[in-house]
């Protein structure tokens, strides 16, 4: 039997992990690249997007056991969903497609996955303050504000729904970052179990690298933005010197950055900017354990 499988995210939630560290392990399955996923399906015009057009660009990969990892079907950490009519579009095509194919969905507390989305915000150069990114939106006009921050973007609820009524509810697998965290290990084999990979990989390395790093590099970086253009379209800057861009990228001079970076605070977002997040998302995730039996949202102490 064909066994077919895209992990669409979210962003932040260990996507590219996954990828490097597991998929790409295994034998019996075709890992399709993202520039190909992006060439046949994503970067498509939505006028000029045909189903059997992206079947010919993929017919390497139908009918054989795949494994797509990609965020882009689910948004970006800058572009979000685009008020939702990019995931909309994009799990469609998904599912034009690809027809019958298992969607992983791994799902983060949100006042965590904000503050990682800001702080990724400032690491591919933004400029903006927690303040003005969360709130910015409100002073355009809908469709300017399109790849501002969404609030609704982080509505597990209506996620999970529209997922759940696009592929079928017993093809869409929820997981939670935070049981991931706990023990990657145990958390990997028993997703493998839920979706029926019966291969796993050996000499898997379960170490998370990525860790966030002191707020002070984020302030240091985010007034160094100011002076380059990239890459971040939504931000404020004076002008673009040289090369500064990737000077501050690279691993040398974020380790100087580092050592002299001493406030550890973990959060860019203040408390009572916390409160703000988590009273936007009480509704929904309260709707997630009483409609659809999420009980893992109250375990890991999601907004309720």
């Amino acid at each position: 039997m064909v066994k077919q499988i895209a992990h669409i995210g979210y962003p932040k939630t260990g996507t590219y992990w996954f990828r490097n560290n597991l998929y790409f392990r295994l034998q019996k399955y075709e890992i399709i690249q993202n520039s190909t996923i992006q060439q046949a399906i994503i970067t498509v015009n939505a006028l000029k997007f045909a189903p059997e057009k992206a079947q010919e660009m993929l017919k390497d990969y139908l009918g054989k056991d795949i494994i797509i990892d990609f965020h882009g079907f689910i948004g970006t950490t800058h572009a979000f969903g685009a008020s939702g009519y990019l995931t909309k579009e994009h799990c469609t095509r998904l599912k034009e497609v690809f027809g019958d194919i298992h969607i992983v969905l791994m799902l983060r507390n949100q006042i965590d996955l904000i503050d990682s989305h800001y702080k990724q915000h400032i690491i591919e150069g933004g400029t903006y303050s927690t303040k003005k990114y969360i709130n910015f939106r409100s002073n355009f006009s809908f469709i300017n504000a399109l790849t501002l921050f969404d609030k609704d973007h982080f509505d597990f609820y209506s996620q999970v729904k529209f997922q759940q009524k696009l592929f079928g509810e017993d093809r869409v697998h929820v997981y939670f970052f935070e049981e991931f965290s706990e023990n990657p290990e145990e958390f990997c084999r028993k997703m493998f179990d839920d979706l029926k990979i019966t291969e796993y990989p050996d000499n898997v390395d379960y170490s998370i690298s990525n860790g966030s790093l002191p707020m002070s590099y984020y302030k240091i970086l985010r007034f160094l933005n100011r002076f380059s253009k990239y890459y971040v379209v939504n931000k404020d800057y004076y002008f673009t010197v040289p090369l500064l861009f990737n000077l501050t990228r690279k691993r040398s001079m974020r380790n100087w950055l580092f050592k002299r970076s001493t406030y550890k605070k973990r959060y860019a977002f203040s408390e009572k900017q916390r409160m703000y997040i988590a009273d936007l998302y009480r509704e929904s995730n309260n709707k997630m354990i009483d409609e659809l039996g999420f009980n893992e949202v109250k375990k890991y102490k999601y907004p309720l």
